[in-house]
């Protein structure tokens, strides 16, 4: 997942992503082109996010997906299930706090136990 790698086309604020799995891989590329991969091939479809009248077209990837997450959060205090959680995004925070961890010693952190080695 990368939104500042050096690339022949420069798409920030767009993120890239690429994602394998055991039956193909999710490929989300510069112009919003969204490539599925398997056995039987690839399938195409382009992924552009929502034109709000406020949002400056530069970053409308950013600016649209605001909306999306704050409707997902007011959904979760309204007492329906959020896609994403509070303590997901505390376990995000773990997670980026043992690679920085394990940039600076050069081991491995074992996310088993992460809560243990953050307490």
């Amino acid at each position: 997942m990368s939104y500042a790698s050096i690339l022949e086309k420069e798409s920030f604020p767009q993120t890239l992503v690429l994602v394998e799995g055991t039956k193909g891989s999710l490929h989300l590329t510069d112009d919003f082109v969204l490539k599925t991969t398997t056995r039987q091939g690839t399938f195409s479809e382009i992924i552009k996010p929502v034109l709000y009248d406020w949002l400056d077209p530069a970053y409308a990837v950013v600016h649209s997906s605001i909306v999306d997450c704050n409707r997902d959060i007011l959904k979760g205090l309204r007492g329906g299930v959020a896609e994403t959680t509070g303590d997901d995004n505390f376990e995000t925070v773990k997670l980026v706090f043992a690679a920085y961890e394990s940039a600076r010693t050069g081991k491995v952190i074992r996310l088993k136990n992460l809560s243990e080695w953050l307490s």
